[in-house]
């Protein structure tokens, strides 16, 4: 499976390109995508997902250390 070209920050990929990107199973990101909380586009059957984005989304689940001050 090739990797996505990530020189560019306005990247579409496919939901196997993200898995591999992020490191989660093909499943959990169907089940974001699902979910609403991974940014998709849809034409007909075809998704795509923008890399930025998708970035982006993921950062709202960070948590912050109890030592960062």
């Amino acid at each position: 499976m090739k990797r996505a070209n990530l020189n560019n920050g306005n990247v579409w990929v496919t939901r196997e390109q993200i898995a591999l990107h992020f490191g989660f199973s093909v499943r959990t990101v169907a089940n974001l995508q699902r979910r609403r909380v991974m940014p998709f586009v849809k034409v007909g059957r075809l998704v795509r997902f923008n890399l930025n984005k998708c970035e982006q989304a993921l950062l709202k689940f960070e948590t912050k250390s109890i030592f960062d001050v």
